[in-house]
């Protein structure tokens, strides 16, 4: 992941275990929650995150790998990597 890029923005939940999320650029798109982290981790409008690309459908164009939670957001901020 590129420090000099906003993270994408969830911007909802359409369900099934996706979560709509806008990049820096306006990009919309859906990027799917891996099992892993379905019963452990809650995310909400407004969170970051960090996704890695996936190929298999023309919808779905991410998988989540990393929920920054609001002190990895002021850490990255004090940093000036935001």
């Amino acid at each position: 992941c590129d420090p000099s890029v906003t993270p994408p923005q969830v911007l909802g939940t359409p369900g099934n275990n996706l979560h709509e999320v806008e990049t820096a650029e306006g990009t919309r798109f859906l990027a799917s929650m891996p099992p892993c982290f379905r019963k452990h981790i809650w995310i909400k409008r407004g969170d970051f995150l960090l996704v890695d690309p996936i190929e298999e459908g023309s919808k779905v164009k991410a998988e989540i790998s990393l929920v920054l939670l609001p002190p990895h957001v002021r850490s990255l901020q004090l940093q000036g990597l935001w």
